[in-house]
């Protein structure tokens, strides 16, 4: 494995490997012995506690129910649909009949109750990829 450092130069692991010493200089910098490894006892482990620091893996967040919602109307047809309902629910206002409004109402309904089934099921997949992790 190469890895880049300041100068632009990679180094490759065993360059880097030979720059702390080989094994009796890793086991230094660990803080180990070579011929017993690490013990593994209470008081080992909190002795490399208080030097190396606790291990803890951060839990990504998930993101909340009404951004998945509000990522469900990204949709290039649903915003077309949103575009038709609009453009629908316009004419309708000037229309003789008092009810043609509702056909709009219809696709908007129809377009958040989607959205909302998704969302859910969305929402609920990423709290369950979060308890397994």
């Amino acid at each position: 494995m190469a890895v880049p450092d300041n100068t632009g130069e990679c180094r490759t692991s065993l360059n880097i490997l030979r720059e702390c010493g080989y094994s009796e200089g890793l086991c230094q910098l660990l803080n180990t012995d070579s011929e017993t490894g690490i013990v593994g006892d209470a008081a080992d482990l909190k002795r490399r506690q208080t030097i190396f620091g606790k291990h803890k893996i951060k839990m990504p967040k998930i993101e909340s129910f009404v951004g998945l919602l509000a990522r469900q109307f990204e949709d290039a047809n649903v915003i077309v649909l949103i575009w038709a309902a609009t453009a629908y629910l316009f004419v309708s206002l000037f229309s003789s009949n008092r009810t043609a409004f509702v056909e709009s109402l219809t696709i908007y309904c129809g377009l958040l109750f989607a959205g909302l089934i998704s969302a859910l099921c969305d929402w609920i997949k990423e709290r369950q990829n979060l308890a397994l992790k």
